[in-house]
């Protein structure tokens, strides 16, 4: 099973869209954010929206 057999093409393509606006807006918050935790933490919204749109880009063919 894959993300086409889950979620329609469209939806996966607004979840890419969502994240790459997240990332483009808090690559500066999450750079500051480095300078004060381990970059192996996780915690960051920026983290979080490029390994959605990471998994996505390998799933869903646009």
């Amino acid at each position: 099973m894959t993300l086409l057999d889950l979620i329609p093409t469209e939806i996966a393509h607004d979840i890419k869209v969502l994240c790459d606006y997240t990332c483009e807006g808090e690559y500066f918050n999450y750079e500051e954010w480095l300078e004060i935790n381990d970059a192996d933490e996780d915690g960051h919204i920026y983290q979080t929206s490029e390994r959605i749109r990471n998994w996505i880009n390998k799933e869903v063919p646009f």
